[in-house]
């Protein structure tokens, strides 16, 4: 039985009840017109759809395709919970300043025990201090001297300047472990001392340039111990290099473990990794060549190509 449709334009129209429920072109405007469900004929000037004409399906447009996601954000992509940094300690102006006035998106917030600290890493101020006592001694002998005014004058500027940069170093290394960023790290090779911990030194840009860096460190002193192959650490990073270049040249990972005698602030910090930095860890680390050496290495390169 015929099913009869009007037309936008206004044509009346015919059509077969096989087409019930489809669209079909009108012969006049050749605008699509819908096929109602049958209805009573009207029998007027009516001209007949040819089924040549009929269009069962109208492409419609496609949706736009979601863009796929990077390798970084399928590995481990439910991630835990960030814990709550409520407690951190407040920035000064000058902390601002040294940072550029950024802020690490997981700010380590350790504070430094320095006996402890400088107990594992003695090295650096030991030198320092002994430059310092130097320059102080030949200060004074020179000072004393019937001759040595001007000099001696100056052997103890120097003296007292390789304290005071000693004593800004320590200020600035503690201020870092605070709001400096925290990443994962593992003990790769117990036996040797080895620590591999991973960061992306992009500068601020959106470009990520991971990388691993594989330290020594005294782990028969660690916080937590004894050290073992796997065993997962919390690290706070100093970045270093020319940061116009897009990102930092490298970074130094240093584990909070030797920097605070507190177990329940190594914890902490290890509570703010998710399941997808110690994935990143992971994949990163399968990159490095073995058998595991000190080194810094370029890892995961792919992850902005997807």
């Amino acid at each position: 039985m015929p099913i009869s449709v009007t037309c936008p334009c206004g044509k009346k129209l015919n059509a077969p009840d096989t087409l019930a429920g489809k669209r079909a072109k009108c012969p006049v405007c050749k605008e699509l017109v819908e096929i109602p469900e049958p209805l009573e004929v009207i029998e007027d000037e009516i001209e007949f759809i040819d089924d040549a004409e009929v269009i069962d399906e109208v492409p419609l447009p496609k949706p736009r395709a979601a863009r796929p996601k990077s390798r970084a954000q399928q590995i481990g992509e439910h991630d835990s919970e960030p814990e709550d940094r409520s407690d951190a300690t407040e920035r000064t102006a000058l902390d601002r300043k040294l940072s550029g006035d950024t802020q690490a998106s997981n700010p380590g917030n350790v504070k430094v025990d320095v006996l402890f600290t400088f107990l594992n890493y003695p090295t650096g101020t030991l030198v320092m201090v002994a430059i310092a006592c130097v320059l102080l001694g030949l200060g004074a002998w020179f000072f004393m001297g019937p001759n040595g005014g001007k000099s001696g004058s100056g052997f103890l500027a120097l003296g007292v300047g390789t304290l005071g940069i000693c004593a800004w170093g320590w200020y600035t290394f503690s201020r870092n472990m605070i709001y400096g960023c925290a990443n994962p790290g593992v003990v790769v090779d117990a036996e040797k001392g080895l620590v591999a911990g991973i960061t992306d030194l992009d500068c601020g840009i959106g470009k990520e340039h991971w990388v691993v860096k594989i330290t020594w460190h005294p782990l028969s002193k660690m916080t937590g111990g004894p050290a073992q192959d796997g065993m997962r650490v919390g690290t706070v990073a100093t970045y270093m290099g020319d940061p116009s270049k897009g990102h930092w040249e490298t970074f130094e990972p240093w584990v909070v473990n030797f920097v605070t005698r507190d177990k329940k602030r190594v914890k902490k910090v290890l509570s703010t990794f998710s399941a997808r930095d110690w994935a990143l860890l992971n994949e990163g680390l399968r990159e490095v060549p073995t058998p595991y050496k000190p080194g810094q290495w370029r890892v995961l390169e792919d992850l902005d190509e997807q």
